[in-house]
């Protein structure tokens, strides 16, 4: 394979620093709560969540992007790649392209219906078609009581920790992809570059 010296691997690199550190900020918050307590105690803190979870996302689809630069215009078309509905299709579309297997997809998609009716209904399901159905939250080891998501602090750490390995995994097949050129020894050396800006951080 001829790899394209052009794009330099600097953004993916900060895209990635930048999820570990909003993983990182997020799970600290959690850091006195039990792992077993409910953390959805009302319309408020659903928002808070399900807006916490879209941000984790957001830095996800950037992340995807520098991983589509790094990969370079004749390997991926990013047009088609950006008309994907959802970040866990563009995720395994990405890692379908670099030939390393996506195993988070199930838990991603999970976390798009929970995340949703978080953001959207403050945690309230209703009736049929609602995108949270059972098994959403039972990937996510969560439940419902009385029409409302039960999210425990075990839960969401293991969503946070998931967003982690997903990055990671994906810096990880670009690399292998290019040939080693990324230096893993400097993972974190761009945290001090990384942009987190969200209302939940």
């Amino acid at each position: 394979m001829i790899l394209d010296p052009t794009p330099a691997p600097a953004g993916l690199m900060r895209a990635n620093a930048t999820m570990i550190r909003g993983v990182d900020s997020l799970s600290g918050r959690l850091a006195g709560a039990r792992e077993a307590d409910n953390l959805i105690s009302g319309y408020a803190q659903a928002r808070l969540f399900g807006n916490n979870l879209r941000e984790l996302d957001a830095f996800l689809a950037v992340l995807l992007d520098q991983a589509a630069s790094c990969l370079g215009a004749g390997v991926v078309d990013r047009r088609r790649m950006a008309q994907r509905r959802n970040t866990h299709g563009r995720l395994s579309a990405m890692m379908d392209l670099l030939g390393a297997d996506s195993p988070f997809d199930p838990r991603l998609c999970a976390v798009g219906a929970v995340r949703d009716c978080l953001h959207a209904r403050g945690g309230r399901v209703s009736g049929g078609g609602h995108p949270a159905p059972a098994l959403a939250l039972h990937r996510l080891g969560a439940g419902m009581q009385d029409g409302a998501i039960l999210l425990s602090a075990g839960s969401l750490l293991s969503i946070y920790a998931m967003y982690r390995a997903v990055s990671e995994q994906l810096v990880d097949a670009v690399g292998a992809w290019r040939g080693g050129d990324i230096d893993f020894s400097r993972r974190n050396a761009h945290l001090s570059c990384a942009i987190v800006a969200c209302d939940g951080f």
